[in-house]
């Protein structure tokens, strides 16, 4: 019988203390993946009486079991602050499987199926790495690591992280860029006196985690002021600094009290709110002008950055999306000049430091939020 196993005790002895005698004969052969044998062994000690030993267990495993194998790994997700996330592994092997969730390395009470649930999302839960342990009686394996990603919403198709930062950077383009920086560092005039020096000092505190330039750049930020002419049609202060004033709060978030991103909020929210609903200088009817383009791009980043923190946010990134961007959409020139030809920055179109010359472009639409 190719899969029977065959256990026999007969007048066992075993030398311990002296002579074993009245050894259970024992005996078991049955075609199971899992034979237990029970003993009992009487154990003379002296003329007055004899000791019993416990009962003892032998497990013999099939030696055709197949230990656990993952064969889909749990995937990543995103869920929506208080909604739950679920995560699912396909394992293979011997039954029955067992499992157990793991959340950053820790068993998960309770979290004991090939599905798991989460409780309702929190922002601390965002970057949480989910795995789970498949065991069988040949083994166990576990899966890879699954990250929960949590956005505070969805907005116009788009998915907000709860964490900062929001624009551009996410973990690959942050590696290349450190990898870029080790080689090319420079030092910025972190007084910012030019309008392509804010971008300069604030890539350099990014990369460099240099506390006096992140320190001027945030009071740069938070002292920028557009009061005098906000009211009035081309606000230099807003069209050539609105989306750099914008990438500090999101890039610098952390690093910003909560008093200085006040500031920022009600500050903005009042200047950009006006050119929006009551300038039609560089407004939908003119999306081949730097005064539109800088209006485009402070309104989606000024939206995207302080999501959560002001409630005017969505209305920024619903202008910027529906209003101005289908105003690029739809624009016909009556010159004939493509849509976007006339696009900058209102900065310089090259700015010349100790290591070279950037050009402005690099920096003209930086909107990309970070890919889960």
């Amino acid at each position: 019988m190719t899969n029977s196993m065959c256990l026999r005790s007969a007048d066992s002895r075993t030398e311990a203390s002296g002579p074993l005698r009245n050894a259970r004969r024992l005996w078991q052969c049955r075609g199971l993946a899992v034979v237990l044998v029970l003993a009992t062994i009487a154990v003379p000690t002296n003329s007055a009486g004899s000791a019993t030993s416990s009962a003892a267990t032998l497990t013999v495993a099939d030696a055709t079991a197949t230990a656990p194998s993952i064969t889909t790994q749990p995937a990543d997700q995103v869920a929506t602050v208080g909604q739950a996330a679920t995560f699912t592994v396909v394992a293979a092997g011997t039954a029955p499987l067992s499992y157990q969730w793991q959340k950053n390395g820790t068993a998960i009470n309770g979290a004991t199926s090939s599905t798991y649930a989460t409780p309702a999302t929190t922002t601390s839960d965002s970057g949480a790495l989910f795995a789970v342990v498949v065991s069988s009686s040949a083994g166990s394996t576990t899966s890879n690591g699954a990250t929960l990603n949590i956005v505070l919403a969805v907005i116009d198709g788009i998915n907000l992280p709860a964490s900062h930062p929001r624009l551009f950077w996410n973990a690959g383009k942050l590696a290349l860029a450190q990898q870029w920086w080790t080689g090319h560092s420079y030092t910025p005039n972190y007084a910012n006196p030019d309008p392509f020096d804010p971008y300069d000092t604030l890539f350099a505190c990014e990369l460099a985690n240099n506390q006096t330039w992140c320190n001027a750049q945030i009071n740069w930020a938070v002292n920028l002021s557009a009061s005098n002419c906000y009211q009035s049609s081309g606000c230099d202060s807003m069209r050539a600094y609105g989306e750099a004033v914008m990438l500090t709060y999101d890039w610098l978030y952390a690093q910003m009290t909560a008093a200085q991103r006040t500031t920022i909020i009600n500050n903005w929210s009042t200047w950009q709110n006006y050119p929006d609903t009551n300038d039609s200088w560089g407004n939908t009817g003119m999306p081949s002008s730097v005064d539109f383009a800088a209006g485009l791009r402070t309104d989606f980043s000024l939206g995207v950055a302080t999501f959560g923190d002001n409630p005017a946010a969505p209305s920024f990134i619903d202008y910027a999306l529906k209003n101005r961007w289908a105003a690029v959409l739809n624009f016909a020139s009556p010159t004939g000049v493509a849509p976007l030809g006339a696009k900058a920055t209102e900065c310089p179109p090259r700015k010349a430091h100790n290591t070279g010359s950037i050009s402005s472009t690099t920096m003209q639409f930086p909107w990309q939020l970070p890919h889960f």
